[in-house]
């Protein structure tokens, strides 16, 4: 694009570079425009850039049936524990991760544990559950809330969204 703009050097217009690692090789192949393609044919149809709004994320207000969000967001977390909220936090890791950054006061219970571990967490109040980067605890909050923990809530990008939104002082790994 460089080129194309200030005019400067040999494009690659149609031609494409090849590049062979093995050999340590660049080679250039003449490729013939299209004249069907729908960018730079005899008749393009796509004539403008459009920006598409696709994500694959788990959407913050995702509700899992229940009403209640089944995510919270760190600093939302930060504001709770600030205001002595009394909720249970859940750290779903292994206990190695643990050992490299954790959140005070926190059950711990690994994932292929949490199935038969359930009983040890408390019913009556909000379960916020952490892993690394929230896969893991989203896992834990279905399984949670299918076992009848309504109030169980995935913290949104894991101890990783901690240390970048309340704690940067925490070790990342």
């Amino acid at each position: 694009a460089i080129k194309l703009v200030t005019g400067l050097g040999e494009t690659l217009v149609e031609r494409l570079l090849l590049y062979d690692a093995l050999a340590m090789r660049f080679s250039t192949l003449a490729i013939a425009k299209d004249p069907s393609c729908p960018v730079c044919g005899d008749a393009p149809t796509i004539t403008a850039l459009k920006e598409e709004n696709t994500t694959c994320d788990i959407p913050a207000s995702d509700t899992l049936g229940n009403g209640a969000a089944s995510t919270i967001q760190p600093r939302e977390l930060r504001a709770l524990l600030d205001h002595k909220e009394t909720l249970a936090l859940l750290d779903v890791r292994e206990p190695y991760e643990r050992e490299i950054v954790a959140l005070a006061n926190t059950h711990e219970i690994p994932l292929a544990e949490l199935e038969k571990r359930m009983h040890e967490l408390p019913e009556d109040r909000d379960i916020v559950v952490y892993c690394r980067s929230g896969a893991r605890s989203a896992q834990a909050v279905s399984a949670l809330r299918k076992a009848g923990f309504a109030r169980a809530r995935n913290l949104e990008r894991g101890i990783l969204g901690w240390i970048d939104d309340v704690d940067p002082s925490l070790a990342r790994y």
